[in-house]
């Protein structure tokens, strides 16, 4: 996975630590891809009219609107009902209680939502339903932030428009400038299973990409010391792990590669260098 992240994850509202420069990641990450901060509650707000939970679920009617104004299982925010018990955010600034819940679905003419909440059956009215809006920061480097600004660690502003990477210690990363409020960042990263593994625990990776651990955990052993250590078969499996290496880079990027086309040249592979194998 640290030489091709096969596996990606969208880690939703990452509350950051106020005036904080460097902040920390989730503990399975292994390399940042994207970040981008969460608007507040009410910059795209519809009202409510009328809610209501039954069995975990949450219907609301609002104002009607296009239906292209939702997308369902992206996150919604609610906010300022009568009951509080439906409500995900607060009005004023964005705070540890600003969670939201994934939309499920959504009525021709968008004005009806519904979306899964734990809770009793209850029935409230007023109140407003969110879109919150992520607002994607500029990669940068400590390096460049430097030079740009010698002083930007001390000029805090809100929000953070810019991020770096920082390698030191725990695998963090810089906000620049500093945030001065809380703030819900969004993370996309390469991640990776959990440090805690049993002989029942699956892989991370799809199952046309196992090969590739396969191939990988052969060539440690053949390179290691011992009576069966053989540096042709050590080469050999190396080379087999680069293979799917490539592969993935190809699919990843969506290089006139499609799932088909990565089965038939992984079937290719196999055949390919058994047949070098006997000869």
């Amino acid at each position: 996975l640290t030489r091709m992240p096969l596996i990606l994850q969208f880690f939703n509202s990452e509350l950051v630590e106020t005036g904080a420069v460097y902040q920390t990641t989730p503990a399975t990450v292994i390399e940042l891809e994207r970040i981008a901060s969460q608007s507040n509650p009410n910059a795209y707000q519809f009202p409510i009219s009328s809610i209501r939970r039954v069995g975990n679920v949450v219907t609301a009617s609002s104002t009607p609107t296009s239906a292209d104004s939702w997308t369902p299982a992206l996150p919604i925010q609610v906010f300022s009902v009568t009951d509080p018990s439906f409500n995900s955010a607060t009005l004023s600034t964005l705070t540890a209680s600003n969670s939201t819940f994934p939309l499920t679905s959504v009525s021709a003419d968008g004005a009806t939502l519904t979306w899964s909440q734990a809770g009793p059956d209850a029935i409230s009215a007023a109140g407003y339903v969110s879109r919150p809006i992520y607002t994607r920061l500029y990669e940068s480097s400590q390096e460049q932030l430097a030079m740009n600004d010698p002083w930007w660690q001390s000029q805090q502003g809100q929000p953070p428009t810019r991020w770096a990477e920082d390698r030191a210690g725990a695998y963090g990363y810089v906000l620049a400038p500093p945030p001065t409020g809380n703030f819900y960042m969004n993370l996309l990263v390469s991640t990776r299973a959990d440090t805690t593994l049993t002989l029942l625990s699956p892989f991370v990776v799809p199952d046309i990409f196992v090969y590739a651990i396969k191939w990988r955990a052969l060539a440690y052993c053949w390179g290691k010391d011992g009576v069966q250590r053989s540096a042709i078969m050590e080469k050999f499996a190396g080379g087999k792990f680069a293979f799917y290496c490539m592969l993935a880079d190809r699919f990843l990027r969506a290089n006139g590669a499609s799932t088909a086309n990565v089965r038939a040249l992984a079937s290719f592979s196999q055949a390919s260098y058994a047949a070098g194998m006997k000869g």
